[in-house]
């Protein structure tokens, strides 16, 4: 699960740069680290600042 984690929050950074506007993430069962993972996942969903 941590490498899992290190290349998601990389990938979602790369896409970032990338200007996506939209990222489809399926979260993973939300159990220890998962868990953690779910609820980044919730908060970068979450509406971004303008600017």
């Amino acid at each position: 699960m941590p490498a899992y984690a290190r290349g998601l929050y990389a990938f979602l950074r790369e896409l970032d740069q990338r200007g996506c506007d939209l990222i489809i993430a399926s979260p993973p069962a939300e159990q220890g680290l998962g868990a953690a993972i779910t609820n980044r996942l919730r908060r970068a969903a979450g509406p971004r600042p303008s600017g």
